[in-house]
């Protein structure tokens, strides 16, 4: 298995970890690429990878006695590859096949071998390269011959995989999730800066941001209340930053102090311009004081336009930021 885990809680990848020859196999290296949501256990999977793999196998049918490793080497090596992936990516949660997809590996020596590699990588966040190990798959033996005794072997091990992965697969659950008025499901689910002007990024802290993306996670799963606990947490987080640039927030207001209330109804709060204040009320009066009581609901055909307000609020506050930067 790879081993990627680092003290630093990173993780090492790199080109050499899946040494693949063929260019059809481009899917199975892309599978790697997992989508996380943060510290959650959902993940998108490309279940293309799947298909890929079932077609892959199929080779495997075309092999008879007496067929030379060189002659036959795509028929052995792709499903080989593929499969091979399969094994090490823990992403599929494919548990109960994973004994018999490693047996059908088992039955493709000595043509290929998965052998243990030491090797150097940066870690993710790292800056030092760190030596790790990996398994690889290696090329066996050229010239070998199939015996009709490892033909059946291999025949009998890959019927045995594909009715294990049939019935697995069955079991598994696959969601689609329909984009959310203009804004599609990729944004929602892990691009949601991108609703931002880029001149603006900088203006707008990290943990804006953060709150904001989880925000429209939340609203591609229809779930208005969990996005209006991040939306809210995000404005407040700009009311913040843009106290900062005025200087009130050391100054004159102390943390205690440090609401919603204050900083709207604060004068240098109130002088700014663009319609700032007026959005910010309309959003504190009609949206976040009613939601934060125990019966509050929040109607779901309601979350977009509270994600699209929220959305030009927080551009505005940045662009005071901004200016008030400079002056």
């Amino acid at each position: 298995m790879l081993n990627t885990t680092t003290e630093q809680g990173g993780s090492i990848l790199k080109s050499e970890d899946f040494r693949f020859d063929s260019e059809s196999n481009c899917i199975a290296n892309e599978v790697v690429k997992i989508l996380s949501f943060d510290d959650s256990n959902m993940e998108a999977i490309d279940t293309t990878y799947l298909y890929q793999l079932g077609l892959k196998l199929q080779l495997l049918s075309y092999l008879k006695e007496g067929d030379i490793f060189e002659d036959v080497y795509q028929n052995i090596h792709e499903p080989a590859e593929m499969l091979f992936v399969f094994v090490q990516s823990p992403k599929f949660q494919l548990s109960l096949c994973l004994p018999a997809a490693q047996e059908l590996l088992k039955s493709l020596s000595p043509f290929i071998e998965v052998r243990t590699i030491t090797g150097f990588g940066v870690p993710l966040g790292g800056t030092e390269p760190e030596e790790y190990q990996y398994d690889d798959l290696i090329t066996g033996n050229l010239k070998s011959k199939l015996t009709k005794t490892r033909v059946v072997k291999i025949r009998t091990s890959y019927r045995n995989f594909e009715a294990v992965l049939f019935a697995e697969l069955r079991k598994k659950h696959i969601y689609i999730i329909p984009p959310v008025r203009a804004y599609s499901i990729d944004v929602l689910l892990d691009n949601a800066k991108s609703a931002f002007s880029p001149k603006l990024l900088e203006f707008i802290p990290d943990n804006c941001i953060e709150n904001f993306q989880s925000a429209g996670r939340a609203l591609s799963l229809n779930l208005p209340l969990g996005m209006s606990f991040h939306l809210f947490l995000a404005l407040e987080i700009m009311l913040k930053e843009y106290g900062q640039s005025l200087g009130i927030i050391n100054s004159e207001l102390k943390e205690s102090d440090r609401n919603w209330g204050n900083y709207l109804n604060h004068e240098k709060f109130s002088k700014a311009r663009d319609g700032v204040v007026s959005f910010l009320k309309q959003i504190k009066d009609s949206y976040r004081n009613p939601l934060i009581h125990a019966d509050a609901k929040l109607d779901s055909d309601e979350a977009p336009a509270l994600f699209s307000l929220t959305q030009g609020t927080v551009e505005l506050i940045a662009k005071l930021v901004k200016e008030s930067k400079k002056s």
